[in-house]
């Protein structure tokens, strides 16, 4: 039986380790934290469901409905009731209308001319649909190389960009979008279009959890070096104060990319340059718990950029089943990319302070939780710029690859759990045809 390590257990890793192992494959997981999730992590804190992450999701992201099949979560995945977004405007707050559009920002303020933009701007991504392909030519040469700023300026303009499109499909995102290129702002839209977003009873956590469970996995092990050759791969690692060896048929890593090289010392150049290239977006999250829900009238409201305002949108997450105690609520206010940057040295009740004052400030009016918990993730969410699919189909068809590896992240897909899961079950394919039908492998 031919033997396979996996690096990492958040949902690319799993998924992966998952595959390989229904495959007839000896797979070990690797994880160098106590639990397995990776961005997915989340925690419960007196009742409530705190979740960094996205723990949102689609209705149609079917590798993740997949696995939650195959752990017995089927029935955990709820639809969100269905109240209205909203964005946050000069003249108060704007509901939008639920047409399941991400790109067709209607709301009740918004001017006739406006409508006919927004209704040009779904015209032009139809265009676009069939060619939003990561390895179609037409897509890579004409949408890659703009950015969405550009893109969209010259679709809608500028203020509606800033003031209805750019605030509520970041909201949405969980990043700000600008920092995409037009064809992974489209491809993003389009994931979108036309589904309804889901949650997981008790988080996308527990879709980690029950996968582990499963799964071979050693957790405390913080790998410090991966190579392989053609007659198998070793990982060197340290558990505690002890130093580790671990030996298989091959290989496959499933961690942040920026951390990919450094892991790696004999990637290939084609390889190593893909991964240095890769950059991520940060992450703040403000968790504001409260005994009693505060009467906030939408599933999520998005703000657009203000001189001095550092919150880009807030989630109403007391809506969704086990996220809070019977009566009580959370919300969870997210930091615009500007601010995390600005209060990265800064304590967490100085960042609370900030999101509780910016929210005053808002519609939204005076808020007093009862605690504020405050969590940062340095590399939330992959940021394909402008180039990022050429760069990514010069990897993808590269000629010279290090033997027995395959790699695994959202980065491939994306952005979101189905695009980790994807990308971990594509990254098992690759071992599968890779490996030689007889292979011997040792763990010690």
């Amino acid at each position: 039986m031919a033997s396979v390590l996996v690096i990492g257990a958040g949902l690319a890793g799993l998924a992966c380790a998952w595959r390989l192992q229904r495959a007839g494959f000896d797979v070990e997981v690797l994880e160098r934290e106590a639990a397995p999730g990776g961005r997915a992590r989340s925690r419960e804190h007196e009742g409530f469901l705190i979740e960094p992450g996205v723990g949102v999701f689609a209705s149609r992201d079917n590798g993740l409905h997949g696995l939650a099949r195959h752990v017995d979560l089927a029935s955990d995945v709820q639809s969100i009731l269905r109240f209205p977004d909203a964005i946050d405007t000069a003249h108060g707050m704007a509901a939008v209308r639920p047409i399941e559009d991400p790109l067709f920002v209607q709301t009740d303020a918004v001017h006739r001319s406006d409508a006919w933009r927004l209704g040009r701007l779904r015209v032009e991504a139809l265009r676009w649909r069939r060619e939003l392909d990561p390895v179609s030519e037409k897509a890579i040469g004409a949408l890659d190389s703009l950015s969405a700023v550009t893109w969209l300026d010259r679709v809608v303009g500028r203020g509606l960009r800033r003031e209805r499109v750019v605030p509520y499909a970041s909201a949405l995102a969980g990043m700000n979008v600008e920092a995409l290129s037009a064809a992974a702002f489209l491809r993003f839209a389009e994931r979108l279009r036309g589904v309804r977003p889901q949650y997981l009873i008790g988080g996308l956590a527990l879709l980690a959890n029950r996968l582990a469970d499963r799964l071979n996995v050693r957790f405390g092990c913080d790998v410090s070096a991966i190579e392989s050759e053609d007659d198998g791969a070793r990982v060197r690692y340290r558990a505690g104060a002890r130093e580790g060896r671990a030996m298989a048929d091959a290989v496959v890593v499933a961690v942040t990319g920026p951390s990919m090289a450094s892991l790696c010392p004999k990637l290939v150049p084609s390889e190593r340059g893909f991964f240095e290239s890769l950059s991520f977006a940060r992450r703040t999250v403000a968790h504001l718990l409260f005994d009693a829900a505060p009467a906030v009238p939408h599933r999520m409201i998005a703000f657009p950029p203000r001189d001095g305002f550092g919150v880009s949108a807030l989630e109403v997450a007391h809506h969704m089943r086990g996220a809070a105690p019977s009566g009580a609520g959370l919300l969870r206010a997210v930091l615009s990319e500007a601010a995390t940057g600005r209060l990265s040295g800064a304590t967490d009740a100085e960042v609370a302070g900030v999101v509780l004052d910016n929210l005053e400030r808002s519609a939204v009016g005076r808020l007093t939780p009862r605690e504020v918990i405050v969590d940062r993730i340095d590399a939330a969410a992959p940021i394909a710029g402008p180039g990022f699919f050429a760069s990514l189909a010069r990897f993808e068809n590269r000629v010279e690859r290090t033997p027995r590896m395959a790699f695994a992240g959202d980065y491939f897909a994306g952005q979101g759990a189905e695009a980790a899961i994807s990308s971990g079950l594509h990254a098992a394919s690759e071992i599968a045809h890779a490996l030689p039908p007889r292979s011997v492998s040792r763990v010690v």
